[in-house]
């Protein structure tokens, strides 16, 4: 079962975007990688591996709670 909740949707550089909650924990704002490709005008494919790159390099801490 997904912890997902849509709230509604929001305006993000003049692009209504899915208003998305709980993918990092409870009342955490998350965005999906399609909403991403579509804001800067690229394939799904390239934010998925610059997502995925940025994994291995570490950058992004997988699990971490802010």
């Amino acid at each position: 079962m997904s912890n997902l909740a849509l709230k509604g949707k929001v305006n993000v550089c003049g692009m209504e975007v899915p208003n998305i909650y709980g993918g990092f924990g409870e009342n955490q704002k998350v965005i999906l990688a399609k909403t991403v490709a579509d804001l800067h005008n690229v394939e799904l494919s390239v934010v998925n591996r610059n997502i995925n790159r940025h994994i291995k390099d570490e950058y992004f801490e997988i699990g971490a709670q802010f």
